[in-house]
C-alpha cells in the first residue's frame, strides 16, 4: 500500500473580527475515525498589521 500527503487550500469569510474556532480536521477509514487534530482558532482583525 502507497502512502501520500495531500494539501487543500480553502478560505473563509468572517463577518466581523473576533475569536473562532474552527473544528478539527478528521481521518477516517473504513467509516471509523482513526486520527484527528486540536481544535483550531482564528484570530480575525480589522486589518492587516
Amino acid at each position: 500500500m502507497a502512502y501520500q500527503t495531500e494539501t487543500i487550500d480553502y478560505g473563509f469569510y468572517f463577518p466581523e473580527a473576533g475569536d473562532f474556532a474552527q473544528f478539527p480536521v478528521h481521518a477516517a477509514a473504513d467509516k471509523l475515525i482513526v486520527a484527528r487534530d486540536g481544535v483550531g482558532s482564528f484570530n480575525v482583525v480589522e486589518a492587516l498589521t
